[in-house]
C-alpha cells in the first residue's frame, strides 16, 4: 500500500542509523511511486480504451434513434418552404393572395 513500501524501507534503513532509515523510506517512496504510475500508465490505456468504446456506441445509438426523426422533420421544413415558394411565386409583387 502507500505507506508499506517506504515503512519497509525505513525499518531496514533504521539498522544504520538515522540517516538511514531516511534513505530507506526515501527508497521506499520510489518504488512505491514507480509502482503507482506503472499501475496508472495501465489504467490509462484501458480506461482510454472504454471511453472510445463508449463513445462509439453512443454515437451509433444517438444516429440510429435520431436520424429517422432528423429526416422527417426536414422533409416537413422543406414541404412547407416549397409550398410557401410556389405561393410566393404565383402572387403579383404587391398584391396579397385572396
Amino acid at each position: 500500500g502507500p505507506a508499506g513500501l517506504p515503512a519497509a524501507g525505513a525499518a531496514a534503513g533504521s539498522l544504520a542509523g538515522p540517516a538511514g532509515a531516511a534513505a530507506g523510506a526515501a527508497i521506499g517512496l520510489g518504488v512505491d511511486i514507480s509502482v503507482n504510475f506503472g499501475v496508472a500508465l495501465m489504467q490509462q490505456s484501458a480506461f482510454e480504451k472504454d471511453v472510445r468504446e463508449s463513445l462509439d456506441s453512443t454515437l451509433i445509438e444517438w444516429e440510429e434513434r435520431l436520424a429517422p426523426e432528423l429526416e422527417r422533420v426536414q422533409s416537413v421544413w422543406y414541404g412547407y418552404a416549397e409550398a410557401l415558394l410556389e405561393t410566393s411565386n404565383n402572387t403579383p409583387v404587391g398584391t396579397t393572395d385572396p
